[in-house]
């Protein structure tokens, strides 16, 4: 499914290649292209993960050449081959340094070796990397929409698929860029779910676990992978989730994603269900506001029920009667009542955080919580009572993720 640098450098035509930093992580790195590039400003059109072939031309000074690369280089998650013995004629020390500082995988190539065979082989194993991926994403697709026949289901079991092993489907999002119809803005974020979709696999592989498939659909990474038994391994999801978060912000610094995890199970059929709960508990994180979030089905509570019986009409209702003159007070007097209530319900009834999060005065939530007491008719120190105003502002958040969705 995906080409390591341990991987590539085990090729035969690569064996003029020499590893001069980070050699014990060379089966961690993901290889995704290729480039032969000159000069000091080479590093402007480095993508994440690719291979980059420097021979120094043009570089009036090797040495700081190379360092000032380096350092433009590092935030890029890309590899750096540098051809020895014309214009570089040996790799300086300090550059290896600096390298190593950047956690920059350097490597070595002499001059006289001819590109064309390398670089065909990196581009044979890249596109028969490409049509497995092909492959499997169809197959994926299939098996999360619950679509999948026969002949594909051979494929599946071929492919790794043990009904003997219990399997989780997790859904991977890029913050700010999903909303809760389940649409994103998938152009600006192709490349860094790709990264981020190889990074989960090469995760589970450290962890001694399997990525069984995965693949990427309307933004958003989708994947099966192994689970212990038929309990959602909360500690050890979280793990993963963990390790995938130091990647993008190390990869990506202004990019955060959250993860949504189904219910585990044995059987190919029990895969469409385990990908919508990943995917809805994606939206009850997003519909709640959250990001940089890892949330299990298991654990999103009411909202399990709100999705199980699906009876638009009757949670309007239950939403209307339990606050619906108030939010007809607001709109007539322009007003914000709903808004102070969800907030102090939200601080566990607590007006000093209410207030200071709020930023009003004390005696102004006061006054405000009164008037809602007197329009709801309603007794906030009643535990009876805001559970029921919790649990109208929960069936109006699910609500609001359906509506949408179906937009």
């Amino acid at each position: 499914m995906y080409i390591t640098l341990s991987k590539l450098l085990a090729e035969p035509v690569m064996k003029d290649l020499h590893v001069l930093t980070m050699k014990n992580v060379l089966e961690d790195r993901i290889v995704r292209g290729v480039q032969i590039l000159e000069g000091a400003d080479a590093w402007q059109s480095v993508g994440n993960g690719e291979l980059i072939f420097l021979s120094g031309i043009g570089m009036e000074s090797v040495e700081t050449g190379l360092i000032d690369v380096v350092r433009k280089i590092e935030k890029k998650n890309a590899y750096l081959v540098l051809r020895t013995g014309k214009y570089i004629m040996e790799v300086p020390e300090s550059v290896v340094n600096v390298c190593r500082e950047c956690q920059v995988i350097l490597l070595s190539l002499p001059v006289d070796v001819k590109m064309q065979p390398v670089t065909r082989r990196i581009y044979e194993l890249l596109f028969e990397e490409e049509n497995s991926r092909r492959t499997v994403d169809a197959l994926m697709k299939s098996l999360a929409g619950g679509t999948y026949s026969a002949e594909e289901a051979e494929k599946i079991y071929q492919l790794g698929f043990s009904q003997e092993q219990y399997h989780i489907a997790v859904a991977v999002c890029i913050d700010h860029s999903f909303d809760v119809r389940g649409k994103t803005e998938r152009g600006n974020y192709v490349s860094t779910l790709a990264a981020v979709r190889n990074q989960l696999a090469v995760v589970l592989r450290r962890k001694k676990q399997e990525l069984v498939f995965s693949t990427i659909d309307n933004g958003i990474i989708y994947a099966l992978i192994d689970n212990r038994d038929s309990c959602t391994d909360k500690k050890n999801l979280t793990s993963i989730f963990r390790a995938l978060e130091k990647f993008v912000k190390e990869s990506f610094p202004d990019v955060t994603c959250s993860m949504g995890i189904g219910t585990p199970f044995l059987q190919l059929s029990g895969c469409e269900k385990s990908v919508k709960e990943a995917v809805r508990t994606l939206q009850i994180v997003y519909v709640c506001r959250r990001t940089d979030a890892i949330r299990c089905y298991d654990d999103i509570g009411i909202y399990r029920l709100l999705f199980e019986l699906q009876d638009w009409e009757e949670f309007e209702r239950i939403r209307d009667g339990i606050f619906g003159r108030l939010v007809t007070h607001d709109t007539e007097k322009n007003e914000n009542l709903l808004i102070t209530l969800e907030t102090y319900l939200e601080c566990d009834r607590n007006i000093g955080v209410t207030a200071q999060k709020m930023l009003v005065h004390r005696n102004t939530l006061k006054y405000r919580l009164n008037k809602i007491e007197e329009i709801l008719l309603c007794d906030l120190s009643d535990v009876n009572t805001c559970f029921n105003l919790r649990l109208g502002f929960k069936i109006d958040k699910f609500l609001e993720s359906e509506r949408m969705r179906f937009q």
